[in-house]
Protein backbone atom coordinates (compact mmCIF):
# COMPACT_ATOMS: atom_id res chain seq x y z
CA UNK A 1 0.00 0.00 0.00
CA UNK A 2 1.21 3.50 -0.74
CA UNK A 3 1.72 5.08 2.67
CA UNK A 4 1.43 8.56 1.17
CA UNK A 5 -2.20 7.80 0.23
CA UNK A 6 -3.76 5.86 3.07
CA UNK A 7 -2.95 4.72 6.58
CA UNK A 8 -3.95 1.22 7.59
CA UNK A 9 -4.60 1.93 11.25
CA UNK A 10 -5.88 -1.58 12.01
CA UNK A 11 -5.22 -4.33 9.48
CA UNK A 12 -7.73 -7.13 8.82
CA UNK A 13 -6.86 -10.60 10.11
CA UNK A 14 -9.36 -12.26 7.74
CA UNK A 15 -10.70 -11.18 4.32
CA UNK A 16 -13.38 -8.50 4.57
CA UNK A 17 -16.83 -8.89 3.04
CA UNK A 18 -18.30 -5.44 3.77
CA UNK A 19 -16.60 -2.05 3.50
CA UNK A 20 -18.14 0.76 5.55
CA UNK A 21 -17.15 4.11 4.03
CA UNK A 22 -17.66 6.83 6.64
CA UNK A 23 -17.06 10.57 6.67
CA UNK A 24 -18.80 13.92 6.52
CA UNK A 25 -20.63 15.28 3.48
CA UNK A 26 -18.49 16.62 0.64
CA UNK A 27 -15.32 14.99 1.93
CA UNK A 28 -14.83 12.50 -0.90
CA UNK A 29 -16.80 9.49 0.33
CA UNK A 30 -18.46 9.01 -3.07
CA UNK A 31 -15.06 8.94 -4.77
CA UNK A 32 -13.78 6.30 -2.34
CA UNK A 33 -17.00 4.27 -2.59
CA UNK A 34 -16.69 4.39 -6.39
CA UNK A 35 -13.16 2.98 -6.16
CA UNK A 36 -14.41 0.17 -3.90
CA UNK A 37 -17.42 -0.43 -6.15
CA UNK A 38 -15.32 -0.95 -9.28
CA UNK A 39 -12.81 -2.99 -7.31
CA UNK A 40 -15.56 -5.56 -6.79
CA UNK A 41 -17.39 -4.37 -3.67
CA UNK A 42 -20.70 -3.13 -5.17
CA UNK A 43 -22.25 -0.17 -3.39
CA UNK A 44 -25.93 -0.88 -3.98
CA UNK A 45 -28.09 -3.76 -5.29
CA UNK A 46 -28.48 -2.29 -8.75
CA UNK A 47 -27.57 1.07 -10.23
CA UNK A 48 -27.56 4.14 -8.02
CA UNK A 49 -29.46 6.66 -10.17
CA UNK A 50 -27.68 9.65 -8.61
CA UNK A 51 -24.23 8.19 -9.16
CA UNK A 52 -23.25 8.69 -5.52
CA UNK A 53 -22.43 5.04 -4.88
CA UNK A 54 -24.57 5.00 -1.76
CA UNK A 55 -27.61 3.18 -0.43
CA UNK A 56 -30.27 5.73 0.60
CA UNK A 57 -32.80 3.03 1.49
CA UNK A 58 -30.61 1.46 4.15
CA UNK A 59 -29.22 4.87 5.09
CA UNK A 60 -32.64 6.35 5.77
CA UNK A 61 -33.67 3.22 7.67
CA UNK A 62 -30.67 3.70 9.97
CA UNK A 63 -31.52 7.40 10.37
CA UNK A 64 -35.19 6.78 11.18
CA UNK A 65 -34.57 5.55 14.73
CA UNK A 66 -31.34 7.36 15.47
CA UNK A 67 -29.06 4.45 14.65
CA UNK A 68 -30.85 1.78 16.66
CA UNK A 69 -30.53 -1.80 15.31
CA UNK A 70 -34.20 -2.03 14.34
CA UNK A 71 -35.76 -5.06 12.70
CA UNK A 72 -35.98 -3.15 9.42
CA UNK A 73 -32.29 -2.27 9.47
CA UNK A 74 -31.39 -5.90 10.22
CA UNK A 75 -33.59 -7.13 7.36
CA UNK A 76 -32.06 -4.68 4.90
CA UNK A 77 -28.50 -5.58 5.90
CA UNK A 78 -29.35 -9.27 5.58
CA UNK A 79 -30.95 -8.65 2.18
CA UNK A 80 -27.92 -6.72 0.92
CA UNK A 81 -25.57 -9.42 2.14
CA UNK A 82 -27.56 -12.12 0.34
CA UNK A 83 -27.56 -10.12 -2.90
CA UNK A 84 -23.78 -9.80 -2.98
CA UNK A 85 -21.04 -11.80 -1.28
CA UNK A 86 -19.00 -8.62 -0.80
CA UNK A 87 -20.31 -5.06 -0.76
CA UNK A 88 -19.82 -1.44 0.22
CA UNK A 89 -22.08 0.72 2.37
CA UNK A 90 -21.83 4.51 2.39
CA UNK A 91 -24.28 7.16 3.53
CA UNK A 92 -22.52 10.19 5.13
CA UNK A 93 -25.42 11.52 7.27
CA UNK A 94 -25.41 8.30 9.31
CA UNK A 95 -21.65 7.72 9.54
CA UNK A 96 -21.68 7.78 13.35
CA UNK A 97 -24.58 5.32 13.48
CA UNK A 98 -22.92 3.12 10.86
CA UNK A 99 -19.91 2.75 13.13
CA UNK A 100 -22.16 1.95 16.08
CA UNK A 101 -23.98 -0.70 14.01
CA UNK A 102 -20.82 -2.14 12.43
CA UNK A 103 -21.38 -5.62 13.88
CA UNK A 104 -24.61 -5.99 11.89
CA UNK A 105 -22.49 -6.08 8.73
CA UNK A 106 -20.69 -9.30 7.77
CA UNK A 107 -16.91 -9.16 8.41
CA UNK A 108 -16.77 -5.34 8.23
CA UNK A 109 -13.87 -3.04 7.57
CA UNK A 110 -14.03 0.74 8.08
CA UNK A 111 -12.73 3.20 5.50
CA UNK A 112 -12.52 6.64 7.11
CA UNK A 113 -12.49 9.56 4.65
CA UNK A 114 -11.46 13.00 5.92
CA UNK A 115 -11.00 16.40 4.34
CA UNK A 116 -10.19 19.96 5.40
CA UNK A 117 -13.60 21.17 6.71
CA UNK A 118 -13.24 24.57 5.02
CA UNK A 119 -12.63 22.95 1.64
CA UNK A 120 -15.62 20.65 2.14
CA UNK A 121 -17.75 23.65 3.13
CA UNK A 122 -16.58 25.60 0.07
CA UNK A 123 -17.73 22.76 -2.17
CA UNK A 124 -21.07 22.50 -0.36
CA UNK A 125 -21.55 26.25 -0.59
CA UNK A 126 -20.80 26.33 -4.30
CA UNK A 127 -22.69 23.20 -5.32
CA UNK A 128 -25.60 23.20 -2.89
CA UNK A 129 -25.86 26.90 -2.02
CA UNK A 130 -25.27 26.32 1.69
CA UNK A 131 -23.89 28.95 4.03
CA UNK A 132 -20.09 28.64 4.07
CA UNK A 133 -19.59 29.60 7.71
CA UNK A 134 -22.27 27.34 9.13
CA UNK A 135 -21.23 24.43 6.94
CA UNK A 136 -17.57 24.81 7.97
CA UNK A 137 -18.51 24.54 11.63
CA UNK A 138 -20.96 21.67 11.08
CA UNK A 139 -18.43 19.70 9.01
CA UNK A 140 -15.62 20.26 11.51
CA UNK A 141 -17.77 19.12 14.43
CA UNK A 142 -19.25 16.11 12.62
CA UNK A 143 -15.91 15.00 11.19
CA UNK A 144 -14.31 15.23 14.63
CA UNK A 145 -16.96 12.92 16.09
CA UNK A 146 -16.63 10.42 13.24
CA UNK A 147 -12.82 10.35 13.54
CA UNK A 148 -12.95 9.79 17.31
CA UNK A 149 -15.49 7.00 16.98
CA UNK A 150 -13.67 5.29 14.08
CA UNK A 151 -10.44 5.21 16.10
CA UNK A 152 -12.25 4.14 19.26
CA UNK A 153 -13.82 0.96 17.82
CA UNK A 154 -10.63 -1.06 18.13
CA UNK A 155 -12.24 -4.37 17.21
CA UNK A 156 -12.78 -3.45 13.55
CA UNK A 157 -10.15 -3.01 10.78
CA UNK A 158 -9.64 0.64 9.82
CA UNK A 159 -8.19 2.30 6.72
CA UNK A 160 -7.82 6.09 6.86
CA UNK A 161 -7.89 7.95 3.53
CA UNK A 162 -7.31 11.72 3.74
CA UNK A 163 -9.04 13.26 0.71
CA UNK A 164 -6.19 15.57 -0.26
CA UNK A 165 -3.87 12.59 -0.65
CA UNK A 166 -6.30 10.18 -2.28
CA UNK A 167 -7.49 12.77 -4.78
CA UNK A 168 -3.91 13.38 -5.92
CA UNK A 169 -3.20 9.66 -6.40
CA UNK A 170 -6.19 7.65 -7.64
CA UNK A 171 -4.01 4.65 -8.53
CA UNK A 172 -2.60 4.65 -5.00
CA UNK A 173 -6.11 5.00 -3.60
CA UNK A 174 -7.38 1.93 -5.44
CA UNK A 175 -4.23 0.08 -4.36
CA UNK A 176 -4.75 1.04 -0.72
CA UNK A 177 -8.36 -0.17 -0.75
CA UNK A 178 -7.37 -3.36 -2.59
CA UNK A 179 -4.67 -4.15 -0.02
CA UNK A 180 -7.07 -3.46 2.83
CA UNK A 181 -9.71 -5.69 1.26
CA UNK A 182 -7.21 -8.49 0.49
CA UNK A 183 -7.53 -8.02 -3.25
CA UNK A 184 -4.60 -8.23 -5.66
CA UNK A 185 -5.68 -6.62 -8.94
CA UNK A 186 -3.21 -6.38 -11.81
CA UNK A 187 -1.78 -3.02 -12.84
CA UNK A 188 -4.05 -3.10 -15.91
CA UNK A 189 -7.08 -3.80 -13.71
CA UNK A 190 -6.21 -0.87 -11.41
CA UNK A 191 -5.85 1.44 -14.41
CA UNK A 192 -9.24 0.26 -15.72
CA UNK A 193 -10.83 0.95 -12.33
CA UNK A 194 -9.35 4.44 -12.22
CA UNK A 195 -10.71 5.14 -15.70
CA UNK A 196 -14.20 4.03 -14.65
CA UNK A 197 -14.03 6.22 -11.56
CA UNK A 198 -12.90 9.18 -13.67
CA UNK A 199 -15.90 8.69 -15.93
CA UNK A 200 -18.34 8.30 -13.04
CA UNK A 201 -16.80 10.90 -10.74
CA UNK A 202 -14.75 13.16 -12.98
CA UNK A 203 -15.33 16.21 -10.79
CA UNK A 204 -12.57 14.96 -8.53
CA UNK A 205 -9.95 15.58 -11.19
CA UNK A 206 -9.05 18.94 -12.67
CA UNK A 207 -10.98 20.79 -9.99
CA UNK A 208 -14.23 20.07 -8.20
CA UNK A 209 -16.75 20.76 -10.93
CA UNK A 210 -20.31 21.20 -9.61
CA UNK A 211 -22.52 18.20 -10.24
CA UNK A 212 -25.97 18.59 -11.78
CA UNK A 213 -27.26 16.21 -9.11
CA UNK A 214 -25.87 17.23 -5.71
CA UNK A 215 -24.78 14.27 -3.59
CA UNK A 216 -23.87 13.62 0.02
CA UNK A 217 -20.24 12.97 -0.87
Amino acid sequence: MSECVGIEVRSPTTPLTSLLVVGSGRTGTSYVAACAHYLGFPSVPGRDPRGNFEDPVLGEAIAERGGLPTARVRRLVSYRAKRSEVWTFKYPPVSESTLALRHLFPRPGIILVTRDPMQAAETASRVEGLDFGERSIDTAEHQSRVIKLAFAVGDTPLLWLPFERSRADPVGTVGAIATFASRMPSKRKVEAIVQKVREAHGRYWGGLVPSSTPSQD
